[in-house]
């Protein structure tokens, strides 16, 4: 088990952000030592219907009883290592909440899983109130290892732990399948300034976020709803969206423990928090702008929130669909509520409480999620708090426009940034291309960003693939938070196929990057032969629609919006480089877009798929050969239930093609011609193994019916 433990964690499990500046070693493995408590998760509640307002317990909280959890020691060297550890069966994930967290200079706690191991932390993540958490820690296993010179046990103690069922929904990919990644709809600086709030001694979760002030000083403000019950213990996590459209989860070690309250309206469900500490310059945070008129000006709005605890997903107001309520109330010109009457994409859900809706022209937050209906599969409303009706309040104190406004000249709106600008001398961060599927010419982007106050006249950049090294030398003239994007198709050796990328910045000799770590990335690329399908939209609003695509066996493809494409027309293309896929678009199963003559059509190989009003919006299956055997038989899928697909090569003269049973016997025949995908009749098939053998010459195909 110890050779194994340490393989994995080789192969780099999560670390703390703060790892990499503690030269003392990190652990691999559970110390043999350590004495393990077992304990008993309480029974599963079943949890009835999530209320309007959009929030419900997250995961349990098991108080420790006396003599739950010994610390045994052991001298490493000149310190000694304390470990405890507790185990439970069926749980994903687990939070232990400290008290009396003190660490002197050199005193360090680890937090090591059978999932994962953050850390080290010591004195910098204290706080005056001595509680500490972070967010939770994949696996049923957790030990704490504290590092020290003394040789008394820690003076704090696990006042809980927090933990998660298995069989609990939440966290990455639990959102509905209506919910949008907000990577998809391209780029968007106030996903920086999003957080997902964890409390894990309320067993709450929402979304916050940091808002900009007219002082434009730094502080780290959030704002969230005050049905939250946020609480000073609570765990605020930045940068939680995939990386990609559809793509992996992120990491939670971004995150900041402990904070005060400011203000809170009871009016408008807003409540503003002080965070204990900044966000780290390299996290890159946003400080989101604001809009506190009581009109609401312009059509255009979104929101930024975390669905059921999930990546930060997107969700577009239809155009004209807001206006002023109360809460759960009729839209009637007056209320302290701004309603938004139907979503035109994506949905809210428990956890997105909180969230911000943002007025789509400026960026600018306009009010915070109380609740409402809207859910995935109805078009229901949803009610946001208006900033306005929480500016001011009986308790001048606690009303958002003293800590926002400490300026008091009337502020009525405020832009959002990267505040305090550049913090940072020289930093430049690249970002890696997206690891997929590429056509031929299609370009490969990969991004350089720009966060110091000075930057040289010129970076130096290395791409290294199997084919070899390609350098050359790049302006830098972007300016604070500025991201030039590059094109490195042009720079890549190799025509098609696929490669490993590595990407390396190079400072001028002499110039040192406060964050290095940000200069190398590296990337896996296909590239197909040539565009194989199409996408033709007759509106431009139809590239708003979530599209998805699952192979043969229900695994997902490619998920996204269409709007995620290098091409500004209303084609798009793909390269799929797969045999048989299931196309759906989710969005509109149930109801269809509300443009005239709406029509999406999905080409290639001589084929079209067509989706209207006429034909519904169904899924559709499609089948086509794959690029790189094309001079070859092919039937698909394979296995299959009787029906499907056949392909003949262009080397083959076409003609009838007989189907055999395994015995040899004749049982049906078709007509093909070459380089066509013919659809196979109708059959009643037994199951088993069939030969598709064309008599005018040929290779055969074996066919699995089950």
């Amino acid at each position: 088990m110890k050779s194994v433990w340490t393989v994995l964690f080789a192969l780099g499990l999560l670390l703390s952000t703060f790892a990499q500046e503690f030269t003392s070693p990190k652990p691999t493995a559970f110390p043999e030592w350590v004495d393990w408590t077992v304990l008993t998760p309480n029974p599963v509640l079943l949890l009835s219907e999530p209320n309007q307002e959009k929030t419900q317990p997250w995961g349990q909280v098991m108080n420790l009883l006396p003599g739950q959890g010994t610390w045994t020691a052991q001298a490493q060297g000149h310190r000694i290592q304390y470990s405890v550890g507790f185990t439970m069966n069926q749980v994903k994930a687990t939070v232990p909440v400290l008290q009396g967290f003190s660490p002197q200079a050199g005193e360090q706690l680890w937090l090591l899983s059978n999932r994962e191991l953050r850390g080290p932390f010591d004195f910098r993540h204290a706080n005056s109130r001595g509680d500490f958490a972070v967010p939770p820690i994949s696996g049923d296993s957790l030990c704490l290892i504290w590092e020290t010179t003394q040789a008394i046990p820690p003076n704090w103690r696990i006042s809980h732990l927090w933990y998660e069922p298995s069989s609990e929904k939440s966290g990455f990919g639990s959102a509905g399948p209506c919910n949008i990644d907000v990577e998809c709809l391209g780029q968007n600086q106030v996903k920086d300034a999003m957080v997902l709030i964890l409390s894990p001694t309320g067993a709450r979760r929402c979304t916050g976020t940091l808002l900009n002030n007219t002082a434009q000083d730094g502080s780290p403000l959030i704002l969230t709803a005050r049905h939250c019950n946020t609480s000073s213990e609570s765990i605020f996590v930045f940068d939680y969206f995939s990386p990609s459209c559809g793509g992996p989860d992120a990491a939670l070690n971004r995150s900041v423990q402990g904070a005060v309250k400011l203000a809170s309206s009871s009016i408008s469900d807003g409540e503003l928090w002080k965070l204990d500490r900044n966000p780290l310059p390299q996290w890159k945070p946003f400080w989101a702008g604001w809009n506190r008129s009581d009109s609401v000006p312009g059509p255009a709005y979104y929101g930024l929130h975390h669905p059921s605890g999930d990546v930060l997903k997107h969700s577009k107001a239809e155009m004209n669909g807001l206006g002023r309520s109360t809460y759960l109330g009729v839209v009637s010109g007056t209320g302290a509520y701004l309603r938004v009457n139907r979503w035109a994409t994506g949905t809210t859900e428990p956890g997105s409480s909180g969230s911000p809706l943002i007025q789509a022209e400026t960026n600018q937050v306009v009010g915070h999620l109380r609740g409402g209906y809207a859910a995935c599969g109805n078009e229901l409303e949803d009610y946001y708090g208006g900033l306005f009706a929480g500016w001011a309040g009986l308790d001048s104190a606690r009303s958002l426009g003293v800590w926002l406004d400490p300026i008091q000249q009337g502020t009525a709106a405020m832009p959002g940034g990267y505040y305090p600008q550049a913090a940072l001398d020289v930093d430049l961060e690249l970002l890696a291309p997206e690891p997929n599927l590429y056509c031929q010419g299609q370009p490969i982007l990969a991004g350089l960003v720009h966060w110091g106050r000075n930057c040289p006249d010129s970076v130096g950049l290395e791409l290294k693939s199997k084919q070899g090294i390609v350098k050359w030398k790049q302006p830098c003239t972007m300016a604070f938070s500025d991201t030039l994007w590059l094109d490195l198709r042009p720079k890549i050796p190799f025509a098609l196929g696929s490669d490993s990328l590595e990407l390396r910045l190079i400072l001028p000799e002499g110039m040192p990057d406060e964050y290095p770590a940000d200069n190398l990335r590296s990337a896996y690329v296909r590239i197909n032969p040539a565009p194989i399908n199409t996408i033709q939209y007759s509106h431009s609003e139809l590239k708003q629609a979530e599209l998805r695509i699952l192979d043969t066996q229900g695994n997902l493809i490619w998920k996204r919006v269409s709007t995620d494409s290098v091409s500004g027309s209303n084609t798009d293309t793909l390269c799929l480089g797969i045999a048989c896929v299931n196309i759906s678009w989710p969005d509109w199963h149930e109801t269809p877009p509300a443009i005239p003559f709406a029509e999406i059509r999905f080409k290639g190989l001589n084929q079209e798929l067509t989706w209207n009003s006429e034909v519904g919006w169904e899924d559709k299956n499609w089948c086509q050969p794959s690029p790189l055997a094309e001079d070859k038989a092919q039937v698909f899928p394979n296995p299959s239930q009787g029906e499907g697909y056949y392909y003949a090569p262009p080397q083959h003269v076409g003609g009838t093609i007989w189907i055999l049973d395994s015995q040899g016997k004749r049982v049906a025949a078709f007509d093909a011609q070459p380089e066509t995908m013919t659809a196979l009749p109708k059959m009643l098939l037994a199951s088993g193994l069939y030969f598709l053998v064309p008599v005018n010459g040929g290779e055969s195909v074996k066919w699995i019916v089950q």
